[in-house]
């Protein structure tokens, strides 16, 4: 990283102020705040503005490198998540939702775990299949209390009405 601290910034004052103003970032505005520093020649070197802004050297270096080689947008961008990849593609997850719209679609995690494995040939954990549809997706599979096909309805119907009157 020798050299580095040669570095051309084309911006103007103006414009690092200004950019500095608009960020919402607490690391975009660090950012430019060093570019202004060294604009501004407030700052002589890279290891004097990172003392200013309280960030080590080569941080600060590593920031300038990339401003110099992909320019301020590329700098400024914010970091993409690195994190695991979904389990369920893209592709597969439209059609879950549509079958979750279908009022006939599904009626329990455990066939949707089994649909996803015949149909997409994805080996999914039920916990994870339940948690990408009721968090993700914020589906809710609700199935009705089953009725005894024996259950009288003028008797359930008076006894509701003798809780609410009271039993004398």
């Amino acid at each position: 990283m020798v050299g580095v601290t040669r570095i051309e910034i084309q911006e103007s004052t103006d414009q690092l102020k200004h950019l500095m103003h608009l960020q919402t970032s607490a690391s975009a505005k660090e950012r430019l705040q060093v570019l202004y520093l060294l604009k501004s020649l407030q700052a002589k070197d890279i290891s004097t503005a990172a003392q200013l802004v309280g960030r080590d050297r080569t941080t600060v270096q590593r920031w300038m490198l990339k401003y110099e080689a992909q320019g301020i947008e590329k700098l400024l961008a914010p970091r993409t998540g690195q994190g695991r990849k979904c389990t369920i593609p893209e592709a597969v997850n439209q059609v879950l939702v549509e079958k979750l719209d279908d009022p006939n679609g599904v009626s329990s995690y455990l066939e949707i775990q089994q649909w996803l494995e015949t149909e997409h040939q994805l080996q999914v954990k039920y916990s994870t299949v339940h948690r990408h549809v009721r968090y993700r997706l914020g589906a809710k599979l609700k199935v009705p209390r089953p009725v005894n096909e024996l259950a009288d309805e003028h008797e359930q119907h008076a006894f509701r009405k003798h809780l609410r009157h009271g039993w004398a």
